[in-house]
């Protein structure tokens, strides 16, 4: 682990990236977690900070656009194979994260952001929930900070518009003309952030923190194809002969013809978890090619060593209160599941001490503090909770 984090640290250092520089930064990005690499890089924008440098929107776009071109340089082309854009489109979001906590630190409007001190100097910080944040990433792998955009039309890709509506989502208008070639985008949230888009065939996407999703501005082929990591709620336009196919960080592929199922899909959870609500799908383990049907109510579970099984009875109010704004801890929620969504709301570390066998249950919006969290959890006397900077510690509660 001290290996890899002196090599991204060199890396980090270098003015310019070597080809080996570029090639090894995205295997890992690949391979591994990259929340060392995301720590590194605030850590380093702060340092800029307490030395009393300042960032604007324009110079903090442009430092994401030269930071950008150093991983993609020599990708020959203006379209790239799906999966080598997906690597790519992964170490841009990595660094544009890192970036966006920099230029959160230096900004002005600092009571928005997701760290308010209180009056006292020695009273614990207090945490604000996430919000609507996303970078987009375009089929020439230039990138739009999707929440510090303006409203209307983006950009343009192929036979396709993206537009920021007012409400703030993102919608993709196909027109009818067939494209020549097909471009692919990627929209990724951070820890704190959330982002809802429409795809070019009508189907609606939500993205839970720390997500990703990568798919083509338009769909004029046989089949409609996306592929996601994190936590995505769908709601599929129906096309009977367009079959629509999500594929789940390498591991899994969902086929459906018009359904609103919840994927959850985190690298930092037990197993994957595909839960339908309506309509029909099919569920395929791409190693193994194992195969599960889920009807309305059902939920698939792919493990760690690519077992799948099946659950008939989910807890369907806990899968999709994410997506209504809303936390909500049933039956399989023990401290440490807890704990992994608070960690990806609020944008923050969790370090949890002694043993806490027992489970907690119960319902409270995301809109509040993280401060309110803790009063609701502790009243059932199984925890208690630190705040130590950016980072929460969890302890055994005083029953």
């Amino acid at each position: 682990m001290q290996q890899i984090k002196e090599q991204l640290q060199q890396i980090l250092k270098n003015s310019d990236w070597s080809a080996k520089d570029r090639q090894w930064l995205l295997e890992y990005i690949e391979a591994n977690d990259t929340s060392m690499l995301q720590k590194l890089l605030q850590e380093e924008f702060a340092l800029n900070v307490k030395n009393g440098e300042k960032l604007n929107d324009e110079k903090a776009i442009k430092l994401l656009e030269i930071i950008h071109s150093k991983i993609s340089k020599n990708t020959p082309g203006r379209i790239v194979q799906f999966t080598v854009f997906k690597r790519v489109a992964a170490a841009v979001v990595v660094i544009a994260l890192g970036l966006a906590g920099y230029y959160f630190i230096s900004s002005a409007n600092k009571e928005k952001q997701s760290i308010a001190k209180t009056t006292s100097p020695s009273a614990p910080t207090d945490i604000m929930p996430g919000g609507n944040k996303a970078v987009l990433t375009l089929g020439d792998k230039s990138v739009i900070v999707l929440d510090g955009a303006q409203n209307g039309t983006l950009a343009n890709e192929g036979n396709t518009s993206i537009q920021k509506m007012e409400d703030g989502k993102l919608v993709y208008n196909q027109s009818k003309e067939k494209p020549s070639i097909v471009f692919y985008n990627t929209i990724s949230t951070p820890r704190g952030g959330q982002y809802q888009l429409t795809l070019a065939d009508g189907t609606k996407v939500w993205l839970n923190a720390a997500s990703s999703l990568t798919f083509p501005t338009s769909f004029p082929g046989e089949e409609r194809k996306v592929e996601i990591s994190g936590e995505a709620y769908f709601e599929v336009a129906k096309n009977e002969n367009q079959p629509f196919k999500v594929v789940i960080a390498g591991k899994e592929e969902i086929e459906v013809l018009g359904t609103h199922f919840n994927i959850n899909a985190y690298v930092d959870e037990p197993s994957i978890n595909t839960t339908l609500l309506e309509g029909k799908v099919k569920v395929t383990t791409i190693m193994g090619s194992k195969v599960q049907f889920l009807s309305p109510g059902q939920q698939s579970q792919l493990d760690k060593s690519g077992n799948i099984r099946l659950n008939n009875n989910p807890d369907i109010e806990e899968v999709i209160a994410w997506k209504s704004g809303k936390f909500y801890f049933g039956e399989s929620a023990d401290v440490a599941a807890i704990m992994r969504q608070i960690s990806r709301w609020y944008n923050v570390d969790v370090e949890i001490k002694g043993n806490i066998k027992e489970h907690i249950g119960g319902s409270m919006s995301r809109d509040v503090n993280v401060s309110k969290v803790f009063e609701k959890l502790e009243i059932t006397g199984v925890i208690r909770f630190e705040l130590v900077g950016n980072k929460i510690i969890v302890k055994p509660g005083i029953k």
